[in-house]
């Protein structure tokens, strides 16, 4: 074999060396101008040729194994140092320009796509191989002398190698290593990437199952809160036990009186404001407070329930300020037994606990015949029965009763009652303000005064007043709430009646915001002070019996 390729590379010199300057204008090289170099002529042998002379060469690679004596661990040695020269400037321009062309061993096809450096280089290679229609094969010139010792002198291949040529040699074998380490970084960075993915995907996975339980239980806690909370505004606090303290810290009682306040009111009614079930949230210091104001215009307040200790805050708060007032409780009732139950053991709870001194009365019910909650009959065997365990326990006559409004008050009644309770109203009953007064006195003496009771009691206005808001919600065509509206009641009935000796309770101490009714939406508007505890009138110039 190694005469056959002494022959062709002989006879192919003339070829290679116009193939060679082919190459050159085709590369474009930056040296081919006046200062370049004369290119260096190697003998050069062409594939075909070999392939016709010879059988028995399988391969490009068997072929360069064979011319280069090749070793993959000579081409190790020179990695390290290839890479520093590359670095320090040798550029591939000057790399060809400086050695022969020589064979490149076969790489893989995913080895030559793995960096952009490879595919630069292998641009260079291809450039140089078109320029000929055959690919060139040649020895690289530094294994000349190993393989003249085998049948191929120096004279057929190339003189010693140059240091640029060594440096392209260093290059080829660096760049072949370098990347396949590359690749090889890659494919374990693959790997790890894939593993990541899959623990990322397990934590998404995770977050959204968590995301999607914390949506459901925020909508359901929505539709809670919604259900809990129907019917509840301002004034009412969230669910609370009764029976625990609603407050650790020592109240402030001590106030400066309002010079705009003065007692013209017989009584008023009161009721503390986050004090209806389940939305207790009333505390002492929120009383205290109420109480102050209520104590400069009155000396009696009747309260509505025995729910959320405002009965027994109102106690206290009575005895923390030192105050000389009179109450009358109210045992609510309605359709529930348990509710009534309930109201029932709180009410002697407070009685065991602050006594019946300030207690002038106790009324069972509010307007439950007009709401239909309970017969006349049940509600007199309810009063009998209150009135008989207020004599037991505290061997006193305290009177029992019950409110309601005008039009059901009669003889049946009277003869269940201690005394008559009625709430008049003249708003409800379309009478104007300039008329309120009056007609509010003569209801009391047709409704009231007209039916005795057996203990010779005097007869009550259990309620009476005047809606400031709104104005849209004018009753029966005569009937207009209004600020003013409310002033010309208190100043033309509160003077009058406590001139008469005629007892009353104005309702209301203060605004309710917790009143919402789309039916009867005057309800939150009938204090005297609005939510904010401001006073909302002026006080009359009299003072209360």
């Amino acid at each position: 074999m190694d005469t056959r390729l002494r022959a062709s590379a002989s006879n192919n010199t003339l070829n290679s060396q116009s193939s060679r300057h082919r190459r050159s204008a085709l590369a474009g090289s930056p040296r081919s101008g006046a200062n370049s170099r004369p290119p260096s002529v190697a003998p050069v042998i062409t594939h075909s040729q070999v392939l016709e002379s010879s059988g028995a060469i399988q391969s490009r690679e068997q072929l360069y194994d064979i011319l280069n004596k090749d070793d993959d661990q000579e081409d190790m040695d020179y990695m390290s140092g290839a890479w520093r020269q590359q670095r320090d400037g040798d550029t591939d321009n000057e790399l060809r320009d400086n050695s022969s062309f020589y064979l490149t061993k076969p790489r893989p096809e995913f080895l030559s796509r793995s960096s952009n450096r490879s595919s630069r280089r292998s641009s260079s290679e291809s450039s140089t191989v078109n320029a000929n229609s055959d690919i060139e094969l040649n020895s690289r010139p530094s294994r000349a002398a190993k393989l003249g010792g085998e049948g191929i002198s120096s004279s057929n291949v190339s003189a010693a190698p140059s240091v640029s040529e060594k440096r392209a040699t260093m290059y080829e074998n660096s760049a072949f290593h370098g990347e396949y380490a590359e690749l090889t970084l890659k494919t374990e960075k693959s790997a790890w990437l894939r593993s990541k993915n899959r623990t990322t995907r397990k934590w998404k996975s995770i977050c959204c199952a968590v995301g999607i339980v914390a949506l459901i239980a925020a909508v359901s806690g929505i539709v809670l809160g919604f259900v809990l909370r129907k019917g509840k505004v301002d004034g009412l606090a969230p669910p609370h036990d009764p029976e625990n303290p609603t407050s650790t810290i020592p109240p402030i009682t001590h106030f400066t009186p309002d010079p705009n306040l003065r007692k013209a009111f017989y009584g008023v009614a009161y009721n503390p404001a986050k004090s209806l079930m389940p939305w207790c949230g009333v505390t002492l210091q929120a009383v205290i407070d109420d109480l102050i104001l209520i104590s400069q215009i009155t000396n009696r307040v009747r309260l509505y329930g025995m729910d959320c200790q405002q009965a027994d805050l109102t106690f206290q708060a009575i005895k923390a300020l030192g105050l000389k007032m009179e109450v009358v409780l109210t045992l609510w009732v309605d359709k529930d037994p348990v509710t009534i139950q309930r109201q029932h053991d709180t009410l002697f709870n407070v009685l065991d606990a602050h006594g019946t001194d300030m207690l002038t009365g106790v009324s069972v019910g509010n307007e439950a015949l007009f709401r239909k909650d309970m017969d006349l009959a049940t509600l007199g065997n309810l009063m009998a029965t209150v009135r008989s365990e207020l004599i037991a326990r505290y061997n006193k006559a305290i009177p029992v009763f019950t409110s309601e409004i005008g039009s059901n008050m009669d003889s049946s009644l009277a003869a269940v009652s201690d005394m008559l309770q009625g709430n008049l109203h003249p708003y409800f009953s379309g009478t104007s303000a300039q008329m309120a007064a009056n007609w509010t006195l003569a209801e009391y003496e047709s409704k009231i005064a007209e039916y005795p009771v057996s203990s010779g009691l005097k007869g009550v206005i259990s309620e009476i007043g005047w809606p400031t808001a709104p104005a849209s919600a004018v009753y029966l065509n005569g009937a207009v709430p209004g600020l003013a509206n409310m002033q010309t009641l208190v100043d033309s009935f509160v003077c009058q009646a406590n001139a008469a000796g005629i007892p009353y309770y104005w309702f209301e101490f203060r605004d309710e915001p917790w009143k919402v009714n789309p039916e009867v939406p005057v309800e939150p508007y009938w204090g005297i002070f609005d939510k904010d505890a401001k006073l909302k009138i002026k006080i009359p110039n009299c003072i209360a019996p």
